[in-house]
């Protein structure tokens, strides 16, 4: 079970996370969090004022903030532990690979890449394959190609 705030995801189900500028327009949130987005991330100057707009325009949406500067990783990232708090893994679905005869767990987090989708998408698969749980999309349209390539992988 994968824990992030509120909102719990079993084995098998994955988070997909929508990247956003602060400043973006509140439909870009709208449509990535129609297309599946569970988490978004705003990332920039102005992020944690952004951030509090969205958290009164969507509520319970998990809203993670990336003050400029910091490094890409979500991990890294100084997040708003309100919505997030901590991440918690526990039970079975999430295996390991081996790896010269030894198991390494998989990564909980993958950041896809930006600038290809194919690219993106083939990532997102294998990663989800080995055993990823939550995927920060490339770009905030992809958020529904992203999800779709997980649920082949299901």
């Amino acid at each position: 079970m994968l824990r992030l705030g509120h909102r719990s995801f079993g084995p098998g189900e994955h988070a997909v996370i929508a990247v956003v500028e602060p400043g973006a327009a509140v439909e870009v949130v709208a449509a990535a969090v129609a297309d599946g987005a569970d988490i978004v991330e705003v990332a920039g100057p102005g992020a944690g004022v952004f951030a509090a707009a969205l958290r009164d325009a969507f509520g319970e949406l998990l809203i993670g903030v990336r003050a400029e500067g910091q490094g890409a990783e979500l991990g890294r990232a100084e997040l708003r532990r309100a919505e997030l708090g901590r991440a918690e893994l526990g039970g079975a679905g999430i295996g390991g690979v081996e790896v010269g005869g030894v198991v390494l767990a998989p990564p909980v987090l993958v950041s896809l890449p930006q600038h290809d989708l194919s690219a993106s998408l083939a990532t997102a698969a294998v990663a989800a394959w080995q055993g990823a749980r939550v995927f920060r999309a490339g770009q905030p349209g992809w958020v529904l190609q992203t999800r779709r390539a997980l649920r082949m992988v299901a």
